[in-house]
């Protein structure tokens, strides 16, 4: 889809320009919003990704959520089957880089956790819109991931990131919330 290609080249764009006191101003303004959500304060298992460093950082989520108690789940990706599994990391150090900077568990010093036992899934995209549509980076393992998942799904975003619609097609999923720093702009 076209449509989808120039909005996520778009929001790279605005990422990008983003200086890095204005990237953790924002980020910990949303990061705020998430931490007064009920889900959260209930939530004892936390699906997050490792941000990179344009992205919405998920550093304070990490740090809170182990701070708390919670188990922080991180996301390890198989690019043959587009599958995807969660691995619970208790320290940065069982992490490693992989494909596209992403940085995901080792596998051998992380242990699996199945889906049923995550409560709060923070799902990442470029694009959102106020029904929870959203536009991810293209692979679809969020997609392929959400399908009968009984959580909360919540994706986190910049207010630029907050589009009037985003295109979707029938597989793709949507988020129960779209957390944004919309106050930090008014």
């Amino acid at each position: 889809m076209e449509e989808k290609i120039k909005l996520r080249q778009e929001m790279k764009k605005k990422m990008a320009a983003l200086s890095k006191e204005e990237l953790h101003r924002r980020s910990m303004s949303v990061s705020n919003e998430l931490f007064a959500l009920p889900e959260w304060q209930a939530s004892k298992t936390v699906a997050v990704t490792i941000s990179r460093k344009t992205e919405l950082s998920t550093d304070a989520i990490i740090q809170k959520g182990w701070a708390e108690g919670k188990d922080i789940v991180v996301p390890k990706v198989n690019p043959l089957d587009h599958s995807m599994a969660f691995y619970s990391v208790t320290s940065y150090t069982q992490l490693e880089p992989t494909f596209y900077d992403l940085m995901e568990p080792i596998t051998s010093l992380c242990d699996p956790v199945a889906k049923k036992l995550i409560d709060l899934i923070i799902v990442p995209g470029l694009a959102f819109d106020q029904s929870g549509r959203r536009l991810g980076y293209g692979g679809g393992y969020y997609d392929r991931y959400l399908q009968n998942y009984h959580g909360t799904a919540v994706a986190l975003a910049f207010s630029f990131q907050l589009v009037p619609s985003v295109p979707t097609e029938e597989h793709d999923c949507i988020v129960d919330y779209v957390l944004t720093e919309a106050s930090l702009d008014e």
